[in-house]
């Protein structure tokens, strides 16, 4: 516990390391990209989401891609996310606001809204889909992961419930 504590206290934890005396900035979510001007961003999700009240596990997929503002730390795109148990695919505008941070570990809040399609015996179900979300993401080179939660609500499909999906997945 007390090593943890260390390693979270270090300057290396906190985004930055020392080589030679010199601060060196770590990744941040900008991957490395040019920080004047927008760039391409995409992710892509494995999710494990639950329905309340009841905890049935529900795995559904989930890939996003968009333009990254690395000035004012936003991400916006289009998302589609398809629910396997219930044969439901949800395509949204999808937004998410990054804390400004050049750290290893940048949290994130976001909202997906748009439209849930339900596909039942050949028919096609359209309804509203409203999913906020936060996580965070561990930033390397390349490539962040991205742990978070959303909390999906069907206004139109008359659940009565809501799918929280717990996210692991890469940014890209």
């Amino acid at each position: 516990m007390i090593a943890s504590a260390v390693l979270l206290l270090s300057p290396c934890s906190f985004g930055y390391s020392s080589v030679s005396g010199k601060e060196v900035r770590t990744t941040s979510i900008n991957h490395g990209k040019p920080e004047d001007r927008p760039t391409y961003m995409g992710m892509l999700s494995v999710n494990a989401a639950f329905m309340l009240p009841l905890p049935i596990p529900m795995p559904n997929l989930q890939t996003s891609h968009g333009v990254f503002f690395p000035k004012i730390q936003l991400y916006t795109g289009l998302s589609a996310e398809y629910y396997m148990l219930f044969n439901y695919l949800a395509l949204n505008p999808h937004v998410r606001y990054y804390s400004p941070s050049k750290k290893k570990v940048t949290g994130y809040v976001g909202a997906e809204v748009g439209c849930l399609l339900a596909f039942y015996e050949g028919e096609t179900a359209v309804g509203l889909d409203v999913a906020p979300e936060f996580g965070f993401t561990v930033n390397f080179a390349k490539v962040s992961i991205d742990i978070g939660i959303k909390a999906v609500l069907f206004p139109t499909e008359g659940l009565g419930s809501m799918v929280l999906p717990l996210r692991i997945g890469f940014v890209f």
